[in-house]
């Protein structure tokens, strides 16, 4: 027994064709630092009524910012629509 499969294989319309779709977590595969807030800075102590102290972030060293943990940086993510193929049948 066999089937005849009529269906057209086609460029996927969710990546283009590449089996790629860029992150929806990062831009360009950085994201602000949970640690800090993107801020590049983290509190060490606050005493009451005094002025709290910050020190640089150790995860981000101070900048902020960190590589996204989603598409470990390179800014694109598998395409789920065609399972990273690039061709959808139709």
């Amino acid at each position: 027994m066999s089937f005849n499969s009529n269906k057209e294989s086609k460029d996927c319309y969710s990546c283009e064709g590449t089996g790629y779709i860029s992150c929806a977590y990062c831009n360009r595969g950085i994201i602000d630092c949970y640690d800090c807030r993107g801020s590049g800075v983290v509190p060490v102590s606050a005493e009451s009524g005094k002025k709290p102290v910050f020190d640089r972030c150790f995860r981000c060293d101070g900048s902020g910012r960190i590589s996204c943990y989603d598409c470990s940086g390179s800014g694109t993510r598998y395409c789920y629509s065609c399972n990273g193929s690039g061709k959808r049948s139709y």
